[in-house]
């Protein structure tokens, strides 16, 4: 057990090599040495584009591990970085890709439908119709309009 704890810590010297947090780049070459299709892959999605551009993608240790690289539960590991999980279990998250994200929308529209058909929670009362929603839309912009122009005629003088 001490020799072992004294060769992390030998690892973890700049005179050793170590690298605290690698470029994106090598982190996919070093990855991909043995995973080089998932890598392929990923370096392809939009994930990993963001990833590479430094623009808020997430590391491929990010997800699975730094010292104990295991396979992560998806869609519980997302929830680290995205806040609505539905639709993650029924897509391919090291593939996301612009058709990825529209199934993703297909899934929730899906799910939003069914859940206002089975009685859950609806955004307008079932007695309006689309067009009276937006009769009632344009009516309180009008309305606000006119309020407006009032109070600045108001207050101009």
């Amino acid at each position: 057990p001490t020799e072992i704890r004294a060769t992390a810590r030998k690892a973890m010297y700049s005179q050793e090599g170590f690298v605290a947090v690698p470029d994106p780049l090598q982190m996919l070459e070093m990855c991909g040495q043995c995973h080089d299709e998932a890598v392929e892959k990923y370096r392809e999605s939009i994930m990993g584009k963001a990833y590479i551009e430094k623009r808020g993608g997430p590391s491929c240790t990010r997800c699975h591990g730094a010292h104990r690289n295991t396979m992560p539960e998806v869609p519980q590991i997302c929830e680290d970085c995205h806040k609505d999980l539905v639709g993650f279990d029924q897509i391919e998250a090291m593939n996301v890709t612009t058709s990825t994200i529209d199934r993703l929308y297909e899934i929730r529209l899906k799910e939003a439908s069914e859940k206002i058909k089975s009685g859950g929670e609806t955004i307008f009362p079932e007695e309006l119709d689309s067009f009276e929603i937006g009769f009632v839309t344009w009516g309180m912009i009008l309305f606000l309009v006119v309020v407006s122009v009032i109070l600045y005629r108001t207050l101009e003088k």
